[in-house]
């Protein structure tokens, strides 16, 4: 079981110090690619990767704001753990906000609070996903490829989605020691190189029925709110047609270069990410 840190102010001095004791060994994990093991060990141990988890639960009841601060700070020693762990951080956070809006989150906020680390693979997935899920007896077959996957070699559960017959995505939860699951070391990059974000490999992998969240449309985000509106949705004189063409924005995940520098900066200096 991991210790538990209510305060704050007390978990962010321990992402400085546990960065600190990271810091000596950053330049050569650069050099080598290797992601930090001991890293999560001591995030375990230290409560820190079940700070997000309601208090009710067992876990920190940490805020997004803090758990912001946290990681901002682990950044400023370890950034490729800091990504890797803020990977792990955005999915309890998901199963917060399911949990806030009436969705029973209980098991995996127990796995965390164990001690289980979340590998996310939402970089690769998006709204369409990939790979093939075919409807076996008691739960399905899987079978993909999901890169990059930062932290999937210091993770235990990995958190994906996998295209499904008839137009739809399967959402899941696998465990990483699973049979059919395997890491290819493929991350070989400018940056981040101790991020351990490689290629997780499903290779006929079996998903029970209990460990799947979700069923939706592929790619149904704004463009089912236009199918409902009729042609309306396709008038320049309705919100929903500009909507449509915004949300296509969401494939192009980084900033440009001068809004990132704007962002970054005002974070910095204590402000909000933008102007309000």
């Amino acid at each position: 079981m991991t210790s538990t840190i209510t305060s704050a102010t007390d978990r962010v001095a321990l992402a400085r110090t546990i960065g600190e004791t990271l810091r000596t060994e950053v330049a050569e994990r650069d050099r080598t690619g290797e992601i930090s093991v001991a890293a999560f060990d001591l995030l375990r141990s230290s409560g820190l990767s079940a700070a997000l988890v309601p208090a009710e639960f067992g876990g920190g009841g940490a805020t997004h704001t803090e758990m912001g601060a946290v990681l901002r700070e682990l950044g400023a020693h370890d950034p490729s753990t800091a990504v890797a762990f803020a990977m792990h951080s955005h999915l309890v956070a998901a199963q917060v906000w399911r949990h806030k809006h009436g969705i029973d989150a209980s098991g995996v906020f127990a796995k965390v609070v164990g001690g289980a680390i979340l590998v996310s693979t939402g970089a690769s997935d998006w709204v369409d996903s990939n790979g093939m899920a075919v409807p076996v007896d008691g739960g399905y077959r899987v079978s993909a490829r999901k890169a990059p996957a930062s932290g999937c070699e210091a993770g235990d559960v990995l958190v994906t989605s996998v295209r499904l017959e008839g137009n739809q995505v399967l959402h899941c939860a696998i465990p990483m020691s699973a049979i059919g699951v395997r890491i290819e070391k493929t991350w070989d990059t400018l940056g981040l190189r101790a991020s351990g974000s490689h290629t997780v490999v499903l290779d006929e992998v079996f998903v029970p029925e209990a460990a799947v969240s979700l069923i939706r449309p592929a790619g149904g985000t704004v463009r089912l709110a236009v199918e409902t509106t009729g042609g309306a949705g396709y008038s320049r004189t309705c919100d929903l047609e500009r909507l449509y063409r915004d949300v296509l924005g969401c494939q192009f995940h980084p900033l440009p270069r001068a809004k990132q520098t704007r962002f970054s900066g005002r974070v910095l200096l204590g402000h909000t990410p933008i102007d309000c």
